[in-house]
């Protein structure tokens, strides 16, 4: 049996903001490096709920 790799698909990397945009401006700043940390652990999650699918099916022999 062959696992998909549909969860590999998910844990993206996700970039880190670049400080020139903001370096007069650090409100900026926080709330991009905040999308960008929320954008992060959606994929951590998204991956993990993912590996528990792939795992339980894996277990029914689908």
């Amino acid at each position: 049996m062959q696992i998909p790799r549909d969860c590999e698909r998910l844990a993206q990397n996700v970039a880190a903001p670049d400080p020139a945009g903001f370096r007069n401006n650090a409100r900026i700043g926080l709330a991009r490096t905040t999308a960008a940390l929320a954008d992060a652990n959606g994929n951590l999650d998204a991956t993990r709920e993912c590996q528990v699918n792939q795992r339980e099916r894996f277990a029914r022999g689908e």
